[in-house]
């Protein structure tokens, strides 16, 4: 994205900015937030213009809701970003996607675990989606329940099978339960499909 190159503060905030009335609905990098994160000033400027562009865009809550919550835990009010999740899923509580985006946002944070649990419950009786499976998994694995991980983790490739985020959390189950070589196995594959899958993981909290 080219505001990621830009290297003058003032000159970034005003290109996401843009973005965000322009195309609302186009991710943002967290590191682009982090970036801006000095400046409290931002953070408000932001925040607004999240605000309006999920007033005036229905069709695009569950994603919107989940970059700015990006935005608002880049920020170091991550409170809020899971009062938006919240509110938004008080609303529309049959969004099958916004619910499975709660539950990833708490679940790569390692937060509220049970609020993710059931999200994610209520994500897969919705819409029992491969992605959905993968991020339940991570839940799991968060909680130290690897056999139930396992489960869902296998679930998630038997409908997605390039997914390497569920080889990858399932390599780090099996770890913990001993199966060795499936680790390896499962570990190998995902590590070649992304190879900056363990930073990822790391990110969350997790390593083999």
């Amino acid at each position: 994205m080219s505001h990621n190159l830009i290297s003058d503060q003032k000159t970034r905030l005003s290109a996401v900015l843009w973005i965000i009335d322009h195309e609302p609905n186009q991710p943002i990098p967290s590191k682009v937030f982090k970036s801006l994160a000095q400046d409290p000033l931002a953070y408000q400027q932001l925040s607004s213009a999240y605000d309006k562009a999920i007033a005036a865009h229905p069709e695009w809550t569950a994603s919107l809701i989940s970059v700015a919550a990006d935005m608002d835990s880049s920020f170091g009010h991550g409170d809020r970003g899971m009062a938006r999740f919240a509110q938004a899923i008080e609303a529309h509580p049959k969004d099958a996607i916004l619910r499975n985006n709660a539950c990833w946002a708490r679940a790569t944070k390692n937060i509220e675990l049970d609020k993710a649990m059931i999200d994610c419950d209520a994500a897969i009786s919705l819409q029992p989606e491969g992605g959905f499976f993968d991020s339940r998994g991570l839940v799991h694995l968060q909680r130290g329940e690897w056999a139930a991980a396992i489960s869902d983790y296998d679930a998630a490739l038997a409908k997605m099978p390039q997914l390497n985020t569920s080889r990858f959390g399932r390599g780090i189950a099996e770890t913990h339960l001993g199966k060795a070589d499936e680790a390896k196995s499962d570990l190998a594959a995902a590590r070649l499909a992304n190879s900056k899958i363990d930073e990822t993981f790391v990110g969350y909290g997790l390593k083999p």
